[in-house]
């Protein structure tokens, strides 16, 4: 991906240009399936530069921006969206919603920067958008959750949406082992594992890189805080809440739309 000339301008972000080479050159046959989580910040008012109009939110421009017509010409899907009504832990940047996209492929991702139709539609979010991180990962098969791809039907549950990385002396597997440490604390309140991915890269961020997401569904807010008190007096969940050996972010978000995992 390029922020080049020939690309849109991502100003709301920092782009790992390692990580974005390497989607680009991934060979079609080792190419496939990824999916983006994104984190999204909105300015007050919405900048357009020059251009004159009326005054909108920079949520309402993102709104505007909604590329789900050029995501579907090229095989991608909005998996997830959502508003943001908590947000636990990390509080800088405050986040305000999240979404998340199936791409059919990396390579299709990088070559979608180039569309003109997409740059035509890369205004709005530019203009609406404070700060944005986008972790880039896969499912993790080895976790048992329920299958992607079923739409959201009746009753809406809060999710909890994370991002979790590791620091120095912390393992990706020591993580891992935390997280699946709460699982029975979960279960206690009827809340689901929804889909955990494990992060290849991260392509707009501040420079930080994270290891795994989590979609998990929770009946209630309350819930979600009953089970988070049970994790944090449970040994084998410690390395979660110690800000020394795990960076994360947590959201609550009360779903439009969900495809990512089963229904409470």
């Amino acid at each position: 991906m390029s922020d080049s000339s020939k690309g849109v301008k991502h100003i709301y972000g920092q782009i790992d240009r390692d990580y974005g080479a390497k989607m680009f050159m991934t060979p079609p046959e080792e190419d496939g399936d990824i999916f983006m989580l994104n984190f999204m910040k909105y300015k007050e008012v919405a900048d357009y530069a020059n251009e004159d109009g009326e005054e909108i939110s920079g949520m309402e421009a993102d709104d505007r921006y909604n590329p789900t017509e050029i995501l579907h010409k090229i095989g991608a899907e909005v998996m997830f969206i959502g508003l943001v009504v908590e947000q636990i832990g990390n509080q800088s940047p405050k986040w305000d919603r999240i979404g998340t996209v199936r791409y059919a492929s990396r390579k299709s991702f990088t070559e979608m920067q180039n569309r003109s139709d997409f740059k035509e539609k890369h205004v709005h979010k530019a203009a609406g958008m404070s700060e944005t991180f986008i972790c880039c990962g896969l499912p993790m098969e080895d976790v048992v959750s329920g299958p992607i791809g079923s739409q959201m039907i009746g009753i809406r549950p809060i999710v909890s949406v994370s991002a979790h990385r590791v620091l120095e002396g912390t393992s990706v597997e020591d993580l891992k082992k935390a997280l699946l440490a709460g699982v029975s604390h979960m279960e206690a309140r009827g809340a689901r594992v929804g889909k955990w991915f494990a992060v290849e890269g991260t392509i707009i961020g501040d420079g930080r890189g994270y290891d795994i997401n989590c979609y998990d569904q929770y009946a209630s807010q309350e819930d979600f805080h009953a089970v988070r008190e049970a994790m944090q007096a449970d040994p084998a969940c410690a390395p979660l809440f110690d800000g020394v050996k795990v960076d994360s972010y947590t959201v609550l978000v009360r779903p439009n739309s969900d495809k990512i995992g089963p229904r409470i």
